[in-house]
């Protein structure tokens, strides 16, 4: 029995943990550290891989996994809420970045097929590092983070329709009309199929599976209709990326999606890794060592123009400068689907072993750059804003100088300004709000809220909110870099402003009270403080106890949890579960116009009344003759089985 290709895997994987390890030291993604396994391993590099055949085809698994899991995660919804980011910048970034590369190998070789080949995979950039990347640093939700996101799916969209490009590019498909005609047929059965097994069959055979409780039951049907209409893509002509995509959107449509997804997602993780290491194997280093001027140069090339795109595109956005120039430079690197692309393109002839070397080089470059241009982009986006954002805040920012005084701003409008906004009205408190979405500025403006474009970085739009006589200023925000400059910015224009910032880490606190924050929320802690204040409440600790050890650890800036005083046993005596709750009078009551009296809460429900609310008038401990009103709130004590029946029954229902 032969155990080359076992042998070959142990290396790999052994390899690629003390990589790795090292990696991770250095905060570099996963990814970069399989290409330099694949590079170290490969018949190029060590020698130490046999099989090279078997890790490709592994490799070439991956790939369809990577294509379903993106098709199970391709939500229509999510899609929907960045429709403008994805059409207009996604769409622009592609096009301008294949024709404009194009242009530029056609002005070289001399090939408008190559030239084309050449210019789709440098417009594709790589999924999956960029969202590590991101989610590690939280800004998913940024502005950029979003935009970014748009772009990526736009991409992996634009991909499918570039892979079965490549035969034309080839010059296989010899009637253009002919051609044309039966991919419109396959466009049609695709459509038909997708709608007939995501709506009928699918659903209704997860489901029959599901109700077996047999987990691998479940996971071997996920298998089998993964690589099921794979096989029948395959079987039409269609490209079985292709197929393994319409088999994840197929399934994402199911209310199983996420579980089919939980279980595909470690064997797409294993499979995909070997995908990078198969790349880095294919690198011919002495052919790298040998043009090393040329890939610098081309790589450095190829980063400019897809950062230069990506900045064009979110401009076209209308966010400010230092937005555009972190989008630009997180997307610059090639992506997975390029490879995939390529490897097509060297089965249908259209690229030379020598290009096909130069591209493999070129993107291993620019993968391995990526993390740092990432780390860097911030900083790079500040200088950029320096120089150039005065030219690039006027954009749709309707003049804002306030003449407010004594005013609440509020940087950033998603949950926390959305809910601050609200209390705000509700308490009569002078606000404005500055948001750097400008679809968010133009659909809250038409509810009549005070909310204006800008990018909050930037002095002169904080002076026109004018910031000089406002007395506070809240900073709630997904971008720390951002809001570093932001506290900064604010405290040099008005050292007397009250700062009161929201953060994602606790590691951040201390940075941001130094720069002259008054106050730092870290959301992980308020959380977690959250938690186990209903926690120790359900175990009857006094309140104040709760209290005194919720101001010890926000007194202490959130340093540690201190332990519980030993004196504060929990469950040290046995008593009952109860509960406190308030309870509106409905005007369908049955109880109105008695007094509590004659209703005798105590005997009947085993419930006691604390206090009524009665408008604005707060009655405490009210005695036997206070008569039950319309729209009374009362607040009783009482197990909760009882404060359900009262519930019902004051109500009225």
């Amino acid at each position: 029995m032969e155990y080359g290709l076992l042998n070959d895997l142990v290396i790999l994987f052994g390899v690629s943990i003390v990589v790795i390890l090292l990696f991770n030291k250095i905060k570099i993604p996963a990814v970069v550290g399989f290409l330099l396994t694949g590079i170290m391993a490969g018949p190029y590099g060590l020698g130490l891989i046999k099989s090279v055949h078997e890790v490709d085809l592994l490799a070439e698994v991956g790939i369809l996994f990577l294509l379903f899991t993106i098709g199970i995660e391709f939500s229509f919804k999510e899609i929907f809420e960045i429709k403008k980011s994805l059409i207009i910048g996604g769409t622009t970034q592609v096009l301008f970045t294949t024709i404009f590369v194009s242009l530029i190998s056609y002005f070289f070789i001399n090939n408008i097929s190559e030239a084309v080949f050449i210019g789709f995979i440098a417009a594709l950039s790589s999924t999956a590092i960029v969202i590590k990347i991101l989610s590690e640093k939280g800004e998913i939700d940024s502005p950029h983070g979003k935009t970014i996101l748009a772009i990526l799916i736009a991409q992996d969209i634009i991909a499918i329709p570039m892979i079965l490009f490549v035969p034309y590019l080839a010059g296989e498909q010899t009637s253009v009309s002919f051609s044309l005609h039966w991919l419109i047929l396959k466009a049609v059965l695709v459509i038909i199929m997708v709608f007939v097994l995501s709506k009928y069959i699918i659903p209704y055979l997860l489901f029959q599976i599901a109700r077996t409780k047999m987990r691998e039951l479940f996971l071997i049907c996920i298998l089998v209709i993964c690589f099921g209409i794979v096989w029948i893509s395959a079987s039409l002509g269609i490209s079985v990326a292709l197929g393994a995509f319409i088999a994840g959107l197929i399934i994402s449509e199911s209310e199983f999606s996420h579980q089919a997804l939980g279980n595909i997602l470690p064997f797409r993780d294993v499979f995909l890794s070997i995908f990078f290491v198969s790349i880095g194997m294919l690198l011919n280093t002495k052919y790298a060592l040998e043009h090393i001027p040329l890939i610098i140069t081309l790589t450095l090339l190829v980063i400019a123009i897809k950062s230069a795109w990506g900045i064009i595109s979110t401009l076209l956005l209308k966010y400010p400068i230092r937005t555009a120039v972190v989008v630009g430079l997180s997307i610059s690197q090639i992506g997975e689907f390029s490879f995939v692309i390529a490897k097509s393109g060297m089965s249908y002839k259209i690229l030379d072993e020598n290009t096909y070397q130069l591209f493999l080089s070129i993107s291993i470059l620019t993968i391995g750059l990526s993390p740092f241009l990432m780390r860097y982009a911030a900083k790079l986006a500040d200088i950029a804003q320096k120089y150039l954002g005065k030219r690039n805040t006027h954009l749709k920012l309707d003049f804002i100088k306030t003449k407010l005084k004594d005013h609440l701003i509020i940087i950033g409008y998603g949950v926390t300004g959305k809910n601050l906004s609200k209390a705000a009205i509700a308490s009569k408190i002078s606000y404005v709000v500055l948001e750097l979405n400008p679809d968010t500025v133009e659909r809250e403006k038409k509810k009549g809220i005070p909310i204006y474009y800008g990018d909050a970085t930037t002095d002169g739009i904080l002076r026109q909110l004018n910031i000089d006589e406002a007395r506070i200023m809240v900073i709630a925000i997904n971008d720390p870099h951002a809001i570093r400059r932001i506290v900064s910015t604010a405290k040099n224009i008005n050292p007397n402003i009250h700062l009161i910032v929201r953060t994602r880490h606790i590691s951040e606190i201390n940075s941001l009270l130094n720069l002259g924050a008054e106050e730092v929320v870290p959301e992980e802690y308020e959380t977690s403080i959250e938690i186990f204040t209903r926690v120790l409440l359900k175990y009857l600790i006094p309140l104040e106890e709760i209290d005194n050890f919720i101001d010890e650890i926000r007194a202490n800036s959130y340093k540690l949890f201190r332990a519980i005083p030993k004196k504060v046993k929990a469950g040290e005596i046995d008593i009952p579960e109860v509960t406190v709750s308030s309870i509106k009078i409905g005007k369908k009551c049955l109880l109105i116009g008695k007094n509590l009296k004659e209703l005798d809460f105590r005997n009947k429900f085993n419930a006691a009344i604390l206090f009524v609310r009665k408008e604005k008038e707060v009655i405490t401990n009210p005695n036997g003759d206070y008569t039950i009103k319309k729209n009374d709130i009362v607040y009783l004590i009482s197990e909760p089985l009882k404060i359900n029946e009262l519930r019902k029954l004051l109500n009225g229902k």
